[in-house]
Parts: structure tokens; sequence; C-alpha cells
């Protein structure tokens, strides 16, 4: 596992210092997984896509695992957005692009036993990235390779 996969630190930026709070954005985690592990049947239609929850569970352990040796560290929260945000009663075509977008196809008890197991915060209202950059401070570092 290539330890850049994982984290981009700036050169000006403090050196990252053992077992500081890792602040991890696991919608992209869950999805990296869920996709990672579909298998496709193409009957000559629209395709079939299907997952074993267990598969999808294992990837997400261990790009999690991935993450925390790499960045040296055994704390750490998960962050999960919620079905809707506060950004849709502000503007309703909020992230309406990406309404043909397919989302992975594991059952939803995936998720949620995922947030069963890890430290997780996750507040109606809220994306993950809101939620993380609520949560930062000096002693922890934001895990997340979304564009905000």
């Amino acid at each position: 596992m290539n330890i850049n996969e994982y984290r981009w630190i700036n050169q000006n930026e403090p050196e990252i210092k053992e077992n500081q709070l890792l602040l991890i954005d696991a919608d992209i985690i869950y999805n990296r997984a869920a996709f990672s592990v579909e298998n496709k049947w193409d009957f000559g239609g629209d395709p079939l896509h299907t997952t074993e929850d267990a598969d999808v569970i294992a990837l997400f352990n261990n790009l999690l695992h991935g993450i925390t040796q790499a960045l040296n560290s055994t704390r750490f929260i998960l962050f999960w957005t919620l079905d809707k945000n506060f950004r849709y009663d502000i503007y309703p075509m909020y992230k309406a692009n990406r309404d043909s977008v397919r989302r992975p196809t594991c059952s939803s008890t995936v998720k949620k036993s995922l947030q069963h197991r890890y430290p997780s915060v996750a507040v109606n209202g809220l994306e993950a990235d809101d939620l993380m950059g609520l949560y930062s401070g000096d002693n922890s570092i934001i895990v997340s390779d979304d564009k905000d």
C-alpha cells in the first residue's frame, strides 16, 4: 500500500504527530469499498450489479486499517452523510447533476453495521465534510479526498 494514496500534505504544514485524532470521511471509504467488490452481470440489457455485504465490510475494514497505519494513529472517528442536508432547503437543485449517478448495490444494513462497529458521527442536515470541519482542531487530521 502506497502511503500517498491516503494522504496529501502540503510541505508547509506541520509534521504529523503520532496518534493524532483522525477525522475520516467514511462515505468515501464506504463507496470505494462497495463499488470495488461489485459483480457485474450483463445479459444484453441493463447490467445487473450484485454485492456480497461481507465483502464490502472486509474491504472497508482493510481500507480503514491502511489509513490508520499510514497516518500512524489508532484514534479515529468516522463521519457519515445522511440523506438530506440543509443545502437542499437553500437550493433545491443542490447536487441535481448527480441524480443519474448509480449508488452501490449493497444493502443498507452494511452501512449501519459499520456505523455501530466504529466510533461514528452522523447528523441530520449536515454532510460528513461539514461535520469534520466542526470537529477539527489542532490535534486532528481530516482524512478525505473530497474536493470540499
